[in-house]
């Protein structure tokens, strides 16, 4: 499935020609982000988007975009275990973080709309679809350290977040988009929320304990040709 919209997306952009029945634009808005961890605020971006709908019927419309976004958000007191360590080893210093984390995506969505006329040119358009995004680059930080003891084998000084490993943040993330558009004339107002599935790693950790699920409310003024 994954593959599938990353592949098809594009082709869809390029190959089919704009005409009457088709919309295509542009929006630009700001993304607030967090994870869905205990501990986790959120935190502001940019969103920038190309879009091209297809309307299938006159209640409803196949949507594809092209996004560039960030994903942040803050993730207070992680305990960091150093990447080797195992039960047998004693007297290693362990630390905790605040990680800031902040993550570039190259977004592909796939959205389906039903178009609710509202009057003259207003329309109403409730969307859901499937995201899969591509990282760009990872500009996370690691900020207020502080010292917790030394790990004995067997358990953490305090603290209910593990970490160890390696950068995997690197890795495609997917996820669900729950929206709803308002357009007048050639102008649109957009709203969604953004439920991602797991995030496999930020920065130089692999959290083995909880889940890193990010969460995204994105609102957007668009235009379209």
């Amino acid at each position: 499935m994954r593959k599938f919209i990353f592949s098809v997306i594009p082709f869809i952009f390029l190959a089919i020609p704009l005409h009457a029945d088709n919309e295509f634009g542009v929006k630009a808005g700001a993304n607030y982000s967090t994870f869905q961890v205990d501990g986790s605020s959120f935190a502001s971006s940019y969103f920038l988007s190309l879009f091209k709908d297809f309307n299938l019927s006159n209640s409803v419309a196949l949507s594809v975009e092209l996004n560039v976004t960030k994903r942040r958000g803050k993730l207070k007191n992680v305990v960091v275990i150093p990447y080797g360590v195992t039960h047998l080893d004693r007297n290693i210093d362990i630390y905790s973080y605040d990680f800031h984390v902040d993550i570039g995506y190259v977004e592909f969505p796939l959205l389906i709309k039903y178009i609710i006329p509202v009057k003259n040119k207003i329309r109403l358009s409730p969307y859901l679809g499937y995201c899969y995004s591509v990282p760009l680059g990872d500009g996370t930080e690691r900020k207020n350290k502080q010292y917790l003891g030394t790990f004995d084998g067997v358990s953490l000084p305090k603290g209910d977040v593990q970490a160890t490993g390696e950068r995997q943040s690197s890795n495609p993330v997917s996820g669900y988009i729950l929206g709803l558009s308002y357009n007048y004339k050639k102008w649109v107002i957009d709203f969604r929320c953004f439920q991602g599935n797991n995030l496999n790693g930020i920065d130089t950790v692999t959290p083995i304990q909880k889940d890193y699920k990010n969460r995204s409310i994105i609102v957007s003024l668009g235009h379209t040709f």
